[in-house]
């Protein structure tokens, strides 16, 4: 596994998985659980958990099962990424004992063998993740006579996109026309990620139509958006229509109260249009912030301090 750190992201995913006990004299070979932990419908013998899961009273022979879905949609192929999965004890504990497993992906047995004694991340092969809108990828991990005591963290070396979503080009087209291909042309799909490395935002559009219907069509859309004969029902169905992608915003300020009170105006405006947004100042200005319907982040620091050197 490479070790690019500006392209290595580390998602802890303990969170939202679901266990299932089977006693060693349970007659179900590992194949029919396997398959019934890949049915997203079945959820009879499943119990939701976090992990590290950790049971001490639990003392008779059995098969812990575990599964977690996740979704990972990728619209623009031209980004390359691999998956690793790995483990982490939770203590020092963990570190003494030895957890064995089994792990599939997706129906397919990726690894077997001692969970706590890894020496590279187990690799999710890209070739069998889903990344369409209607499947899930399932991850199963079986432990005999012992539970999933280990945090688990997902490696993805290569680009991320934070946001994907859909702009439409020409509305009465898309709404008119029974073709599919007309139909997918009036619509752009956008990517948009982040650079760690310069803070930059890189958003990418995939176009299915020729440049000189798409600058056609946004021509139309350059004009004024509204006029003094519009309605605000008017208004307010055009903004229902665009898609936009919703951000978490943080704006960091140091400074005075006069420096914070613009960006007051402008964090409520950013989160009337639907993002998240929150004000990392001094701890003076807390409820100042707080009052005004926005998130706060506490920063060290005197205002005074700083108005002294002025």
């Amino acid at each position: 596994m490479t070790t690019n750190h500006k392209e290595l992201t580390n998602i802890n995913i303990d969170n939202d998985w679901e266990c299932y006990c089977q006693p060693l004299d349970d007659e179900a070979d590992e194949k029919t659980i396997v398959s019934t932990a890949n049915d997203i419908n079945t959820n009879q013998y499943w119990s939701s958990i976090e992990l590290p899961h950790i049971i001490n009273t639990v003392k008779r022979p059995c098969k812990w099962w575990y599964r977690k879905r996740f979704d990972w949609i990728l619209i623009n192929q031209q980004y390359e990424q691999q998956f690793y999965l790995n483990f982490q004890s939770s203590d020092s504990h963990d570190k003494q004992s030895n957890i064995n497993g089994t792990i599939w992906f997706n129906n397919i047995q990726i690894f077997s063998g001692s969970l706590v004694s890894l020496e590279n991340p187990i690799e999710l092969p890209s070739k069998l993740l889903n990344n369409e809108n209607n499947q899930n990828n399932i991850l199963v991990i079986c432990c005999i006579n012992t539970t999933l005591s280990l945090h688990t963290c997902l490696f993805i070396h290569g680009e991320i996109p934070y946001a994907t979503g859909q702009v439409i080009i020409d509305e009465k087209t898309l709404e008119n026309s029974k073709d599919s291909d007309i139909k997918s042309s009036n619509i752009l799909q956008y990517t948009a990620s982040v650079d760690n490395t310069d803070g930059r935002i890189d958003i990418i559009f995939n176009l299915n139509r020729k440049s000189k219907d798409i600058s056609t069509s946004l021509k139309s859309l350059s004009q004024p958006i509204i006029n003094e004969n519009q309605t605000n029902e008017d208004k307010n169905n055009f903004d229902d229509d665009r898609l936009i992608p919703r951000l978490a915003i943080v704006i960091l300020i140091v400074g005075t109260r006069g420096d914070v009170q613009p960006f007051i105006a402008l964090g409520q405006a950013l989160r009337a249009a639907g993002h998240r947004v929150r004000l990392a100042t001094h701890e003076t200005f807390r409820s100042f912030v707080r009052g005004n319907g926005l998130e706060f982040y506490p920063l060290a620091g005197d205002p005074a301090d700083l108005m002294s050197f002025m």
